[in-house]
């Protein structure tokens, strides 16, 4: 449905499990729904208007979001609809800032379907994601929403089905009990504290499930400058990040320019990396990130390689960093509190697996 302009110089991939071919760059909407701040709908408007002209047309936003639905389909009036895609969520409303309301039932989501396609403007949604699984009972889940989904794709609401999960093992859950998910979307998990998404490629590749990356900068830990007080990472990595900021300026090169160029340089791991900004220019300079050789880079990462410690510069999350080998949001390791009604396969077992046998 939508192409990728060919002046563009931001690399396209295909998204597994469905026909979109988008930039490897999606632009991710809190961002327009005021999450991080007071935003208005010119400044927004300027900030879609660059992110398609250089390439991006994967939008992916959520009724959690604040306004951010409505603000999208004002900032995409008038722009062929044939050159971009929507990704939108369900389940999960409200503000962007509490736990909002959380409700999964096969009523809500055909509310919530319809009302998406309203606010945007557009008769038919690419993807629809069920938004932050692990705060659902994974049973209504499968019986319930994924089905209520299903009836609406065959209604031609919408395309395409996924789920997001911070929980790794509550998408694998997920994609073995329903054959109907076409993609997943995570965030953190590919970033220069946390690639554990590394070790699930061949799971979801050889299922020919789609993959999104959100937060490539682990929810402010790789700006370069201290996270959010409500961040959940461990003071260790906290600090950690100061260092790794402190040595990539000696050589040249800001943190978060490495991170996004870490994060984006793997399409085969994650197909799309969502960045999120209601500003034109921060998403250029994104772009630029993406867009630059590799050997911009290769000595920052080496500067990073040798404050983690890790043997190899892919693999730059080791023990050393934060003292889970991974997990870079929360102190607490969040996968050990997901139950799930039914258990991982045993064999092979995923190298994050950290649930009850």
């Amino acid at each position: 449905m939508a192409s990728t302009a060919a002046t563009s110089s931001l690399p396209t991939t295909l998204l597994r499990g469905t026909d979109m071919q988008c930039g490897i760059v999606g632009f991710g909407c809190a961002s327009l729904g005021g999450v991080y701040g007071d935003v208005d709908l010119e400044t927004c408007r300027e900030a879609v208007t660059e992110s398609i002209a250089l390439g991006v047309n994967f939008f992916d936003t959520s009724p959690y979001y604040g306004n951010s639905e409505e603000m999208l389909g004002k900032c995409l009036a008038g722009v062929a609809r044939d050159t971009f895609y929507i990704a939108t969520k369900c389940g999960r409303y409200g503000d962007g800032t509490h736990d909002g309301d959380i409700d999964f039932s096969a009523a809500r989501i055909r509310a919530s379907v319809l009302n998406s396609c309203e606010l945007i403007g557009v008769e038919c949604l690419d993807l629809v994601q069920c938004h932050d699984i692990e705060f659902a009972d994974l049973d209504q889940i499968i019986t319930e929403t994924l089905p209520a989904l299903d009836e609406l794709r065959r209604e031609g609401k919408l395309r395409y089905i996924g789920v997001s999960s911070y929980c790794l093992e509550k998408l694998i859950c997920a994609v073995e009990r329903s054959p109907i998910i076409d993609t997943v979307q995570t965030y953190c998990r590919l970033c220069l504290v946390d690639n554990t998404l590394m070790d699930l490629a061949p799971y979801f590749q050889r299922r020919n499930i789609g993959v999104i990356n959100g937060s490539p900068l682990g929810m402010g830990l790789l700006t370069g400058r201290p996270p959010q007080d409500w961040h959940g990472a461990p003071d260790v990595l906290k600090q950690k990040c100061i260092e790794m900021a402190r040595a990539t300026e000696a050589v040249g090169v800001k943190l978060p320019v490495v991170a996004i160029a870490y994060a984006t340089s793997m399409p085969d791991v994650a197909n799309i990396t969502l960045m999120g900004t209601s500003k034109a220019s921060r998403m250029r300079s994104n772009i630029a990130a993406v867009t630059s050789p590799p050997e911009a880079y290769e000595a920052a990462l080496r500067a990073i390689q040798d404050i983690t410690g890790a043997k190899d510069i892919r693999r730059l999350t080791t023990v050393a960093v934060n003292g889970h080998g991974h997990n870079c949001v929360y102190s607490a390791n969040i996968d050990q509190v997901v139950v799930t009604s039914m258990p991982l396969p045993a064999s092979p077992r995923p190298s994050f697996y950290c649930g009850k046998t």
